[in-house]
């Protein structure tokens, strides 16, 4: 089997409410081939092949995309918050820094 890491859909943490249909996900442990996920919130409310939109949803074909859940970078050396938003666009949603000054890290903590 092929595997494909594709497509990040970036959303904000809001009470958005979005629909992704027809994409392949992985949650860890199995792999759903063709399914829809709902998420509200930047949580995920429900996944299952014949999900009902909801009237304020957003709806993205999410055809030939991969979701799977955020990756972990066990070593970096963060110093802008730069870094940190390369980082998300590739998928890595946590970080374990192994140098930076506290200093840094701290002002790096208060960025929302």
């Amino acid at each position: 089997m092929r595997w494909f890491l594709a497509v990040f859909i970036l959303l904000p943490l809001s009470a958005q409410t979005v629909l992704v249909r027809n994409v392949r996900v992985f949650d860890g442990e199995r792999v759903w081939p063709r399914t829809s996920v709902l998420a509200n919130g930047g949580v995920i409310r429900a996944v299952g092949a014949n999900l009902e939109a909801p009237a304020e949803a957003e709806v993205v074909d999410g055809e030939g995309k991969t979701l799977l859940p955020g990756l972990i970078d066990a070593h970096t050396h963060t110093a802008r918050a730069s870094d940190l938003k390369e980082a998300l666009a590739f998928g890595v949603t946590t970080e374990f820094d192994l140098f930076s000054l506290p200093a840094t890290i701290a002002s790096l903590r208060a960025i929302r």
